[in-house]
């Protein structure tokens, strides 16, 4: 079976533009995360004509294999040296990365789903936070009704604790390396920083203390962390930049 060809991902930037680096650092993200076969390279761009010739529409433009990775922009001839924005963005939005290198079509309903993984992606934390719910030391006004319900859910043996600590250590393990995973394409290193520190609190409160309160403080960090990390980004708009006015004035009056 013949292997399907090399893609090329070229990101045009000219010089002093505050959206170029973002933009390289998301296409080989992307790039990574679809496992396709595709060289990310970065072309300056450094006269008009260079821009014409390369189809330049304004900084950072994207192209893949020479084709605009933003369909609606294709046909146009608005070669500039320009700041380029994407809905009022100064980097592409990754689906068109995505429909670009070959991944499926995004639409809103596929950006909602999107938006669902963020959600889901949350679940480890919720079960790291679950599990230390589980009684120990259980008073005995409290046991029957913990009794039944883990009996209803097949699972009575977690009312022994020497079960306990080891299911929630492990619990919280994944939480918080779901919480790093690919921390910097999402909302960077800050959820999982306040992970760990739930996660010591709620430990030190539920094993060592028998403190409520810094169990619940612990938890509360937790949920914030799972709720931080999973939040949707909001469009930016781009940042100023100085390079651009004089240089659009420029394209306008040739």
């Amino acid at each position: 079976m013949d292997k399907a060809p090399r893609k090329n991902v070229e990101v045009l930037y000219f010089e002093g533009c505050p959206n170029h680096r973002q933009t390289v650092e998301l296409a080989r993200d992307v790039v990574a995360a679809l496992g396709v076969d595709a060289a990310v390279e970065e072309l300056e761009v450094e006269t008009l004509e260079d821009a014409v010739r390369l189809r330049f529409l304004g900084s950072p433009s994207v192209q893949v294999d020479g084709v605009d990775i933003e369909p609606a922009a294709r046909a146009s001839t608005a070669y500039a040296f320009a700041c380029r924005t994407y809905n009022g963005a100064g980097v592409p939005p990754r689906r068109l990365f995505v429909e670009a290198l070959g991944g499926a079509p995004a639409s809103t309903g596929n950006q909602s789903g999107a938006r669902g993984d963020g959600w889901r992606r949350s679940l480890p934390t919720v079960a790291g936070a679950v599990a230390l719910l589980l009684p120990v030391g259980t008073c005995p006004a409290c046991f029957p009704a913990y009794a039944a319900v883990l009996s209803a859910l097949g699972l009575p043996f977690l009312l022994d604790q020497r079960y306990v600590l080891p299911i929630a250590a492990v619990l919280l393990a994944t939480a918080l390396s779901s919480l790093a995973y690919r921390a910097r394409s999402r909302r960077g290193f800050g959820p999982f920083f306040v992970g760990v520190v739930g996660s010591v609190v709620a430990v030190i409160g539920k094993f060592a203390l028998a403190s409520d309160l810094l169990l619940y403080v612990g938890l509360s960090l937790l949920v914030a962390a799972a709720t931080w990390n999973a939040w949707p980004h909001k469009d930016a708009s781009p940042p100023s930049c100085a390079t651009c006015a004089p240089q659009e004035a420029e394209a306008g009056r040739t």
